[in-house]
């Protein structure tokens, strides 16, 4: 199975490039949860992806993906939402603006997306400009097929296998040096018939310090601290920002990385490292594993 390279699309906002398969139909969903997604590329993903899409937003950033080839056949390597662009925010009403996704037709046959986005500022003119300006994202997103798949990204307060309850979404505040983000919380999971093949909670344990600019051309993250735990197979990771940067064409860190401590039935410590557009390697244990970053939020 192949598929073309450097797929652009100029506004999309709902940043997903890859969903399991079975929301086509495809044998490949009879596979175990661990075949199907891999806990630690979940991990990764649900990092990257929560924290590009709240700088995303803010900046503007048009969106460019590059599709890849999975490993498994349970995920689908398809950067399709062609029709479901980057939806215009109502104006601003004191201090909030929303958009919404009603059956967005995706490209691919009965699969659609359906949901809200929030932005809500500090002022009443929706503007973080000036230093302790902020804005919170809160969001609701599905993605739904014709075969009984369905993937979720909540920023609504819900609690992780450890039982601690967070949620409301991500939070960008302008600082006198650039800009604090504090993930509040967010679920991603991902099921097919009712079995659930991923369950990812993220939060910042201490905010991320974000220098240069919003915009991928010049932003760089290199502080702070953010939690992920996997509620399916039953480990944290918490992740530390290490000289990441991006670039103009991609939704993805394209340089830097992460050091992670695990905890839970996944022990010890890995560092993450981005290696151009979609690529990563995690080591780990004296072992080395390239992954491929399947969605954007």
């Amino acid at each position: 199975m192949t598929y073309k390279k450097g797929v652009y699309m100029k506004s999309t906002f709902f940043r997903i490039s890859v969903i399991a398969l079975f929301l086509a139909g495809c044998s490949a969903v009879k596979q175990s949860a661990s075949t199907v997604v891999d806990p630690t590329t979940a991990t990764v993903e649900s990092v990257t992806s929560v924290i590009s899409g709240v700088t995303d937003d803010q900046a503007g950033s048009s969106y460019a993906v590059r599709s890849q080839s999975w490993k498994t056949q349970a995920l689908l390597p398809a950067a399709f939402a062609s029709s479901c662009t980057r939806p215009v925010y109502n104006s601003c009403q004191s201090g909030a603006r929303s958009a919404s996704y009603v059956n967005c037709a995706t490209g691919l046959s009965n699969v659609s997306l359906n949901g809200s986005i929030s932005l809500n500022y500090s002022n009443s003119i929706c503007d973080i400009s000036s230093v302790g300006d902020s804005v919170t994202r809160t969001y609701s997103l599905d993605l739904s097929g014709p075969y009984g798949g369905d993937l979720n990204i909540s920023s609504a307060s819900q609690t992780d296998y450890n039982g601690h309850t967070y949620g409301g979404g991500g939070k960008l505040t302008t600082t006198a040096s650039g800009w604090n983000l504090d993930v509040l919380g967010r679920r991603t999971t991902l099921s097919f018939n009712g079995k659930t093949l991923m369950d990812v909670s993220v939060r910042t344990t201490s905010p991320l310090g974000i220098t240069g600019s919003l915009s991928r051309a010049s932003r760089v993250i290199n502080s702070g601290a953010i939690e992920v735990n996997h509620n399916v197979a039953q480990f944290t990771g918490v992740f530390t920002p290490q000289n990441i940067q991006w670039s103009n064409s991609c939704c993805y860190p394209i340089s830097g990385g992460y050091n992670v401590t695990w905890s839970g039935s996944k022990t010890g410590t890995a560092t993450v490292t981005f290696q151009g557009c979609g690529q990563a390697q995690v080591n780990e244990n004296g072992q080395t594993k390239n992954i491929t970053l399947s969605y954007c939020e």
